[in-house]
């Protein structure tokens, strides 16, 4: 039971202290978007990790690709001495900030697959079962809430609301046949009567 909200909240919720409200599998609150990350955008938070990371990887080419621009002669002739200095320095810069901006990047998405796969959140793995009462008397590596690696990232993907929306959706989408969409929502539907009479084992 949630004294703040005066809920009984579903099991792996937890109390965000700066939102103020009690969060379904409840993983971190991420102060870059400014909203709790849990049940309902997990795989979107996963996916905007993704794509950060693909910003990165291309805004790394570009700036690698400016060392060759500085190598070259003619660059140096027709500006004076120093520029190419300046445009070195700004190079070295550049990729400092990067490469770093890269790294904490890389090692966010990483852990968050990994946590996919294993259905696991952060809050989960970083509390454990000294601090979570539902987790009590559990390992690091029991992974309670695992349903194959397959059903992990069925289950990842589907609970966010974004898949939900698409799978329910009247509206015609352009990139997705309407044969394909209703196999999709046949398949969802299915699923879910499955897995609320209590059928479905991944």
């Amino acid at each position: 039971f949630c004294d703040r909200c005066n809920i009984h909240p579903p099991l792996r919720s937890h109390h965000c202290q700066i939102c103020n409200k009690c969060v379904a599998t409840f993983d971190h609150h991420c102060i870059f978007l400014g909203t709790c990350i849990g049940e309902r955008n997990h795989f979107r938070f996963w996916f905007f990790v993704w794509m950060n990371l693909i910003t990165l990887s291309t805004a790394l080419d570009v700036v690698n690709s400016g060392k060759v621009v500085l190598q070259n002669q003619d660059v140096e002739k027709t500006f004076s001495s120093f520029l190419p200095a300046i445009g070195h320095v700004i190079l070295l810069v550049a990729k400092f900030y990067l490469y770093t901006i890269y790294f904490v990047v890389s090692v966010l998405w990483a852990v968050h697959s990994v946590l996919a796969m294993c259905n696991i959140t952060t809050f989960e793995c970083g509390k454990g079962g000294k601090y979570i009462d539902y987790l009590r008397g559990t390992e690091m590596t029991d992974f309670p809430f695992s349903r194959s690696l397959f059903g992990n990232i069925k289950i990842f993907i589907i609970r966010d609301d974004a898949s939900q929306w698409i799978l329910n959706t009247k509206v015609s989408i352009p990139c997705v046949s309407n044969r394909l969409l209703q196999r999709l929502r046949r398949c969802f539907n299915n699923f879910m009567s499955l897995q609320e009479n209590g059928g479905w084992t991944p």
